[in-house]
């Protein structure tokens, strides 16, 4: 692996999933059924999205402060 995606990549591989459930919501569109999985992440004031987001936001914040050469791109 180039040196280059080890440094931006290679942390990422022991990232915990933020759980993320499957409710799955069928709608008809023009007399075709689509089930979606994820719908609910649509309501972005729904308190379960609120909570998903802001746990994502966690993950991701822990991610780039265990970057130790982050510092120096600022």
């Amino acid at each position: 692996m180039h040196r280059v995606t080890q440094l931006l990549t290679g942390p990422m591989r022991n990232l915990p999933a933020v759980e993320t459930p499957r409710i799955p919501v069928t709608t008809r569109y023009h007399g075709v059924d689509v089930t979606e999985d994820y719908q609910w992440l649509e309501d972005a004031s729904s308190p379960e999205t609120v909570a998903w987001t802001q746990a994502q936001r966690e993950l991701t914040r822990e991610y780039f402060e265990s970057l130790t050469w982050r510092t120096t791109l600022r």
